[in-house]
């Protein structure tokens, strides 16, 4: 056995013996995990929340600053990316700026596909995939009981000015994944598995938009057609939470970035219940260094 201040993990069955004393505050991970599955980067405080040792340094030695999208391109224009890329510059700096972003936040890049309903819509591939809930309050008896939805929560990094719905770069990919989430279907009440229950209906369909700090997010575009809607007012009608989160650069060394702590959203969804935490971690990423290297 391995003793932690707060439960004991039983290397005979790998396994602990007992969930996590702060499931409820970290509806995100399994109950069961360890460091946040963050075993490479993180070290694990006495059996409770991961600490990535890398945020201490961030903390203690850097003054982080807000990235832009020209901040990023000066970079790439000192890394030679113009002169030595065949395809889009702006593709291949996306690129590089989606794996900074997901080792910031101390994933892996996802590499499934997930599809809606629309014949025409092709499969969309979000960076990060991760599990969202909500507790929903029972009046009669006034406990709270565990909603979970796995593969409920999309983040998605992008490089761009302007973002929209219908944007020139994968036409139409965040509408698709708005669709897919909006969709989607299963999730557990407590330990029992409901197939047909939706994490929209519960306010828990969740996508994550992380951009630098200057990206503007349609939201009351010039479009006069009256049948056109933005990328923020079509979540909100297909009832899929929308969060923003920007990106942070050493002034030092603009190409050691990270994502910032602040979460903010972008619209307000109908839950059909009573949340009592976000599914959002609001916390910084670790820094890491972009790199230029990527084709």
């Amino acid at each position: 056995h391995l003793n932690y201040t707060f439960r004991n993990y039983d290397s005979w069955i790998i396994r602990f013996g007992a969930i996590d004393p702060l499931a409820g505050k970290y509806p995100y991970w399994s109950p069961f995990a360890f460091s946040g599955n963050r075993v490479i980067d993180a070290v694990e405080l006495e059996g409770l929340e991961p600490n990535p040792l890398r945020l201490l340094w961030d903390k203690w030695k850097v003054n982080f600053e807000p990235q832009t999208t020209a901040s990023i391109r000066l970079q790439a224009i000192k890394h030679k990316i113009f002169e030595t890329t065949t395809y889009p510059p702006q593709t291949r700096i996306g690129r590089i700026y989606e794996d900074a972003v997901i080792a910031s936040l101390g994933f892996i890049k996802n590499k499934d596909s997930f599809y809606s309903s629309d014949p025409l819509a092709k499969g969309v591939k979000p960076d990060i995939v991760g599990e969202s809930g909500t507790n929903i309050l029972n009046i009669s008896t006034m406990k709270r009981t565990r909603y979970q939805f796995p593969n409920a929560l999309f983040t998605d990094a992008k490089y761009a000015a302007n973002i929209n719905k219908d944007s020139e770069y994968n036409q139409a990919q965040l509408r698709t994944m708005i669709d897919v989430l909006a969709e989607m279907k299963g999730g557990y009440v407590g330990t029992s598995w409901r197939p047909n229950m939706a994490p929209s209906d519960y306010g828990a369909a969740v996508l994550v938009l992380v951009v630098p700090y200057n990206t503007e997010i349609e939201h009351n575009p010039k479009n006069t057609d009256i049948d056109y809607c933005s990328l923020i007012e079509y979540a909100t009608q297909r009832n899929v939470q929308l969060y923003r989160r920007d990106t942070e650069q050493d002034p030092n060394n603009p190409s050691y970035m990270r994502v910032s702590a602040i979460v903010t959203p972008l619209n307000v969804v109908s839950t059909g219940s009573d949340p009592s935490y976000d599914n959002i971690i609001k916390a910084p990423g670790q820094g890491v260094d972009m790199d230029w290297s990527i084709k």
